[in-house]
């Protein structure tokens, strides 16, 4: 009897056990990953030398899962036009979990930096195999209100205005007014001028007239 109860017991807790391996697998196995894409476009007149772009993951909420590693916020460094992925977040509860994503401003003043927030929703979901299922869009509306988008961040480089130039124009070396020259103006030099001859023809317009009466 002792031994048939003993037999009984060993059997069942056989059976515990490899229930409780297999509940555990099960467990395991219910979790899913995501990973967030983000991308950096340049336009206007992008520097010949690369620039480093810092883009930010702000979680909405204290248990909201973060990549490895991250707690209250994760960066991660853009370099040129690219696009990078976030490191992956691993959810083992099915729930529905927002994150911010923006972009710190760098100092090069040439550079007007893509100041948009993109909340980002991840929704987490029971699959029909027993294990979680995501899908995640992005909006530029807190409320979500507006069509999902793309998280891409457009940083537009300009030159800066030059001065207009002023255009000297160099007199000659003839028509500079020299040591002594008086710089008369034109029309009192051209009125002086009229009267001169009129003086003059009228002097030998007299000769004539006197030369003509000697003959006589």
């Amino acid at each position: 009897m002792q031994k048939t109860i003993k037999k009984i017991t060993m059997a069942v807790l056989i059976t515990w056990l490899c229930l409780s391996v297999q509940t555990s697998g099960v467990f395991a196995a219910a979790k899913v990953e995501v990973r967030i894409p983000v991308s950096v476009i340049l336009t206007g007149t992008v520097p010949a030398q690369e620039e480093n772009y810092s883009i930010q993951l702000t979680p909405e909420g204290s248990r909201t899962p973060m990549p490895e590693g991250c707690k209250d916020n994760c960066e991660i460094i853009i370099r040129g036009e690219n696009t990078v992925y976030f490191p992956v977040i691993v959810y083992t509860v099915p729930g529905v979990y927002g994150y911010a994503v923006s972009q710190t401003a760098g100092d090069n003043e040439k550079c007007t930096y893509d100041d948009t927030v993109y909340y980002v929703r991840v929704t987490v979901t029971n699959a029909e195999n027993g294990g979680l299922e995501a899908t995640v869009s992005a909006h530029k509306n807190a409320q979500l209100a507006d069509k999902k988008q793309m998280i891409v961040f457009d940083n537009t480089y300009t030159v800066p205005c030059e001065p207009e130039k002023t255009v000297t124009e160099t007199k000659n070396a003839s028509s500079l007014i020299q040591t002594g020259q008086l710089n008369w103006p034109v029309p009192i030099l051209a009125g002086t001028g009229g009267v001169l001859i009129l003086c003059g023809a009228c002097q030998n317009r007299k000769r004539k007239t006197k030369d003509a009466e000697n003959i006589r």
